[in-house]
């Protein structure tokens, strides 16, 4: 990111250096790696060039959607090679950072009006929506040791998609609504499968986001004490609004 004299910082132009002397090869080869492979290192490290790269709101959130996607294909390679708890972990804690951050900059953007792209926040409300049902379906085959990590992932999947949905405007709520229902549906049918099964169900807030009040304002404090309160008592069966 350029600083007020309009300059890029030293440690970018950096890690820029580094990569492109010589590292150009390592950086393509490095595309498929995940958590535990040689080359993920470099492939972390071309993820933060590209992030530090992002110059304007809109394109660090596309950037830091990306990369979330990218973490969740790195899940999933990992569960289906057997990986250990400690690599799934990395990779899901990632993807909590980059779809939180992504989240975080549509709602503040709506909030400001600078910058904000309703596309944009309609984008990252339906692709969390995707990441649910994907997390949902990882956390069925992991190992038990690695199933914190994916609860964790969908809480922040979840929490972002409620942050998103606040950028979406009136005309258009409804139906982006109606799509993330129809996800959560498909999550709620995995989770009670996995409780039919006596198999461990996740913990914490997997739910539709609720409503924003007009002009899309956030929750008042009492609101957001409510909402959390809600979500405590959900932790051991979430919910789907409508159904008992």
């Amino acid at each position: 990111m350029r600083n007020q004299q309009g300059f890029i910082p030293l440690a970018v132009l950096a890690i820029v250096a580094v990569v492109g002397v010589g590292g150009t090869g390592a950086a393509v080869a490095s595309q498929g790696s995940v958590p535990g492979d040689g080359l993920y290192p470099v492939k972390t490290l071309t993820e933060n060039v590209r992030l530090a790269s992002s110059f304007g709101q809109e394109s660090k959130t596309r950037t830091q959607l990306a990369i979330a996607e990218e973490k969740l294909k790195e899940i999933e390679k990992l569960q289906v090679r057997g990986g250990d708890d400690e690599r799934i972990g990395e990779a899901a804690d990632r993807y909590g950072s980059m779809i939180s951050g992504a989240a975080q900059s549509v709602a503040t953007s709506a909030q400001s009006g600078e910058g904000f792209d309703e596309a944009l926040a309609e984008l990252v409300t339906k692709a969390t929506s995707i990441h649910l049902t994907v997390l949902a379906g990882v956390y069925e085959k992991v190992p038990d040791q690695a199933k914190p990590a994916i609860e964790r992932a969908m809480q922040q999947s979840t929490r972002g998609q409620e942050e998103a949905l606040r950028g979406v405007s009136n005309s258009r709520r409804e139906e982006v609504e109606q799509e993330v229902e129809q996800r959560k549906q498909e999550v709620q049918e995995r989770l009670d499968t996995l409780r039919q099964e006596g198999k461990p169900i996740p913990r914490g807030p997997v739910q539709v986001p609720q409503t924003p009040q007009q002009g899309g304002a956030p929750e008042s404090e009492n609101e957001q004490g409510s909402s959390s309160n809600r979500g405590a008592q959900d932790t051991v069966r979430p919910t789907t609004p409508g159904r008992p």
